[in-house]
């Protein structure tokens, strides 16, 4: 699926987001040469090359863990744990509250939550126009239904346009990675459910519907608009029959909503056709 993304994203001229490059998929049989570059213990098996995304710089990580983070430098003779590796993922879905701060930090992922960024001051807006962009990208020009699709925040290379706005975090901007849950999608209302029910099974990187918070309501809602404007420049002029998908798309998102707040519920099926 990677590949695939990889070349409707470059028959686009999309700014908003990046997508690492991929070089080449070698298959286990093919790789007995590569094995000692893998730690001790591991098999070799298919290998995917792809672009590596740097992090961003170990300076801001380091703000980010003594900011967000402070039982982590309370231990005595904690070791910083920033690294080479450590992403930064914005999780626009969800609050941490007054949460275990474990569910933030792991050796290569930085699970940066919505009230977090807001006590940063983080361009949140720009970050959900940006996602909504990407999930519309991968809807309707790679027909993908985008499922376990995740976000980073990262130094930008290429055509990727920076956020442009005063942050801690220095210049940087959005991502996408992870794409090998991703299966295809039809379009159709078939795929309309298959798109909504992979929109729930991911993590909270897309803000949510179905919040109390209203400044939640307002980011659904301005990522929704973003959404549906950036669908339409997707589809082909002209084709009515997909036109109205990604409105169905959005609205089979809402009602499968949770009833309150971050609660699990299995996704409901919405209707098979228009």
């Amino acid at each position: 699926m990677h590949q695939r993304l990889w070349i409707a994203y470059n028959h686009t001229c999309i700014r908003e987001f990046g997508i690492p490059s991929w070089y080449e998929y070698i298959l286990a049989g093919d790789a007995e040469g590569l094995a000692h570059r893998f730690p001790q213990g591991y098999e070799v098996g298919d290998i995917l090359l792809t672009e590596r995304i740097i992090p961003l710089p170990k300076s801001v990580q380091n703000f980010l863990i003594k900011e967000l983070c402070p039982d982590v430098w309370a231990s005595p003779g904690a070791a910083c744990p920033c690294n080479n590796d450590l992403l930064v993922l914005p999780y626009l879905g969800r609050r941490l509250g007054s949460g275990d701060n474990s569910t933030v930090l792991s050796p290569h992922e930085f699970r940066l939550h919505l009230d977090q960024m807001e006590s940063l001051g983080l361009p949140i807006k720009a970050y959900s126009e940006r996602m909504a962009i990407a999930l519309a990208f991968m809807h309707w020009a790679a027909h993908i239904d985008a499922g376990g699709v995740e976000f980073a925040l990262a130094p930008t290379r290429g055509r990727v346009t920076p956020i442009n706005l005063p942050t801690k975090l220095e210049s940087h901007g959005l991502w996408a990675l992870n794409f090998g849950c991703c299966e295809h999608m039809s379009t159709d209302m078939n795929g309309v459910n298959q798109a909504a029910r992979a929109f729930w099974s991911s993590a909270p990187f897309y803000p949510r519907p179905g919040k109390r918070d209203e400044k939640d309501k307002q980011l659904w809602e301005n990522f929704k608009r973003a959404y549906l404007e950036a669908s339409f420049c997707f589809i082909k002029r002209g084709d009515v029959s997909v036109g109205c998908l990604p409105q169905a798309v959005m609205s089979a998102i809402e009602a499968m909503a949770p009833s309150q707040d971050d609660c699990g519920s299995e996704p409901v099926q919405v209707a098979e056709s228009l």
